[in-house]
């Protein structure tokens, strides 16, 4: 038996090569996590660096989560023109159906006295006042 500090090979054993392993490049990895002297060894996955974004949301397929993300990254870069823009469009999509609204309840309300005429003879139900203004509504509907 041989001592641990004694020069003499043990039996079956050989020296290592000085090949390298399987995944050599030659060059050391560079980018996150690889710090002085790592060397890739092929075995884990290679590093790749972020695609490329050129603005908030990322050019490529999209999940829900992502396209949410980007609408509130855009709300958080820009809130005054995103909640400014939002209702001046709001505010001017109201006024003019608005007015066509009350504009086409004045001639559905006269249009419709002759056809409710046969329902409602007295005129004690109102229909025409009723269904003008219902007719505008659906007739100003954004399609």
């Amino acid at each position: 038996m041989t001592s641990p500090h004694d020069d003499t090979p043990t039996p079956g054993w050989t020296s290592p090569t000085n090949a390298p392993g399987p995944g050599w490049t030659g060059a050391p990895a560079t980018g996150p996590g690889y710090g002085p002297g790592y060397q890739n060894t092929g075995y884990g996955p290679a590093y790749q660096p972020p695609a490329v974004q050129p603005g908030i949301v990322p050019l490529r397929p999209l999940g829900l989560g992502e396209i949410l993300d980007g609408a509130f990254r855009a709300i958080r870069a820009n809130p005054r023109v995103m909640f400014g823009l939002t209702a001046l469009v709001v505010s001017i999509t109201v006024a003019v159906q608005s007015v066509a609204q009350w504009y086409l309840a004045g001639i559905f309300s006269g249009a419709m006295t002759d056809t409710t005429a046969a329902l409602d003879p007295t005129g004690q139900l109102n229909l025409a006042a009723q269904t003008g203004p219902l007719l505008a509504e659906f007739a100003t509907i954004p399609a």
